[in-house]
């Protein structure tokens, strides 16, 4: 995995901030009052003495402490981020709307020498972010006033507000949806603790120590990615729009979407491609080691921050250490709930070692694994949860494992729920996307032999075959390749499944039938293609090596 800085990715993740203070104040604009008397006669040595000396001053009024904007901006501009600057005066009724797109908020405690009116101000915009898409929010509190008296009413404000739990955490509020992940978390900073040039850095690092447990950087980073390869989908406006490239970065996803002929149907268009594309992304960028070979396991986002995890068997004393650096993972939907189900039923934890894993300073203690747990965390990890499909029939393509039917065979075979039929062998599809659509004429699919093995064997691909498991592997030789032909669908010009009972069914041209069991996910996919790939380089030079590999097969 590549090493990042900590703030690397947050600082591409996070987009601009509001800085709004009742205070702020640009030095440059001041007047330097070492060069005010420039420019001004002396009055004359007989001149009158107006006699300031006697007259009383006024007493001078407590002022409020003035904040550097420029040295705020520059700090943001340092990491590379935009930070706007909004003075609140009196007459101000309604916050600036930059504050609906920033996802830093900064803002004083004190505006007009209250409260109330920051408080209305973060109520207002937690209300409208419910509403809307619940999205990630940072607030720092920028103030002089104590943390204490700040974050209690923070939290008693909050607290009325429908759907949400805010509770206190040391010196910040973290915000949840009930029942939900966290969306925002507000800070607070004293201003004389931590000065203005100052402030950008220590925001940027607490969110991303707070989104750390609740969001993987690697999520981060394909977010930042796809927002900023928006503008090439754009681009591709008015430059002739090939419908190939749309369906290689579709990659069928949205076929029944129509190609786009206008502004606004191309509106429609690129919003699902950069949509499916972040789908996509998230489903299956590689965000965990494998758990199938016994080496590897998750961690799960239950937990704040891990470091690393310790996993041992209840009849062995030995525990394996991984490292955080290498092991991320998310589950997300339904594949979450059913592994933290796992986690609560079948995992036991080590309550003792729980706060100093969380802390950082001690990995976590796993006990009593159950072998069916491991292989139902490994189906979440490797197999796609939310296959694509078309009006609940698959496309045959990279990824694809199938089972073929014995002849005379009409049982069911796969689906959840179904049992599975004796006998039949197992295929893992190698056909490359863009290969497997805009198809016109028989085409040749290759399907790699896999082997079931028992689960006490070392094994790559596990399914879940009616109700239960199956552990599958592979040798990836060249000659465990079987070359199958299919005709494409004359609408579609792909290849795709089609109802049969309760399953989905593959008919090849010599009349061979396969029934779709499952799904791998791409990088598991592109795995299996590459391993393959590298045997082709250990055929010797004799020209009948092939007869030899062959025969030892």
């Amino acid at each position: 995995m590549t090493k990042f800085d900590f703030l690397d990715i947050p600082k591409e993740f996070l987009g601009a901030a509001v800085f709004i203070d009742d205070a702020l104040i640009w030095p440059k604009n001041k007047v330097d009052t070492a060069d005010a008397g420039e420019g001004l006669v002396a009055p004359d040595s007989d001149g009158f003495d107006v006699g300031l000396e006697e007259t009383e001053q006024p007493a001078a009024e407590a002022k409020i402490p003035e904040v550097n904007a420029e040295a705020v901006v520059d700090g943001f501009s340092e990491l590379g981020l935009i930070c706007s600057t909004y003075q609140w005066r009196a007459e101000h009724k309604q916050p600036p709307k930059s504050i609906d797109k920033a996802d830093l908020i900064i803002i004083d405690w004190k505006l007009d020498e209250t409260e109330r009116t920051a408080l209305d101000i973060l109520a207002q915009r937690l209300k409208e972010d419910l509403d809307g898409r619940k999205r990630l929010r940072y607030v720092a509190i920028y103030t002089d006033r104590g943390t204490d008296s700040v974050l209690d009413a923070i939290v008693e404000e909050f607290g009325g507000i429908d759907g949400i739990t805010a509770s206190k955490i040391e010196d910040s509020v973290d915000v949840k949806v009930i029942a939900g992940p966290s969306v925002w978390r507000i800070k607070h900073f004293k201003k004389n603790d931590v000065k203005e040039e100052a402030l950008a850095e220590a925001v940027v690092k607490d969110f991303a120590e707070f989104q750390d447990g609740i969001l993987p950087r690697t999520v981060m980073a394909t977010v930042a990615e796809v927002r900023n390869r928006t503008y090439e989908h754009l681009f591709r406006f008015n430059r002739g729009l090939d419908k190939a490239i749309s369906t290689h970065l579709l990659d069928k996803r949205s076929s029944t979407l129509e190609f786009p002929t206008s502004r606004e149907s191309f509106a429609e268009y690129t919003t699902t491609l950069v949509l499916d594309d972040l789908a996509a992304a998230l489903h299956s960028s590689k965000l965990v080691a494998s758990v199938t070979d016994k080496e590897d396991l998750t961690r799960c986002l239950t937990l704040t921050s891990p470091k690393s995890i310790k996993i041992s068997d209840k009849n062995d004393n030995s525990a394996y250490s991984f490292s955080g650096e290498d092991l991320e993972t998310v589950f997300f939907g339904q594949d979450y709930e059913v592994f933290k189900e796992l986690v609560k039923s079948k995992l036991s934890m080590n309550n003792s070692d729980t706060r100093g894993f969380q802390e950082g300073k001690k990995p976590l203690m796993l006990l009593d694994i159950d072998p069916n747990s491991f292989t139902q965390i490994s189906i979440l990890d490797q197999i796609n949860s939310y296959p694509k499909n078309i009006d609940g029939h698959f496309l045959l393509r990279s990824g694809t494992i199938l089972k073929r039917k014995v002849q005379g065979q009409d049982q069911d075979v796969a689906g959840e729920g179904n049992q599975a039929a004796e006998g039949g062998e197992y295929f893992l599809c190698l056909q490359p996307v863009c290969d497997a659509v805009r198809l016109v004429e028989r085409t040749a699919f290759p399907l790699l032999k896999l082997k079931l093995v028992e689960q006490t064997k070392k094994f790559r691909f596990p399914i879940m075959e009616g109700t239960e498991f199956k552990h599958l592997t592979s040798t990836f030789k060249l000659s465990d390749i079987v070359m199958a032909d299919f005709e494409p669908n004359g609408d579609t010009h792909d290849v795709r499944s089609v109802r049969v009972g309760s399953c989905e069914e593959f008919t090849a041209f010599d009349g061979s039938k396969f029934i779709w069991l499952a799904e791998l996910k791409e990088h598991y996919a592109a795995e299996a293609q590459s391993a393959l790939a590298a045997q082709g380089g250990r055929i010797g030079n004799n020209k009948f090596e092939w007869l030899r590999r062959k025969a030892s097969s």
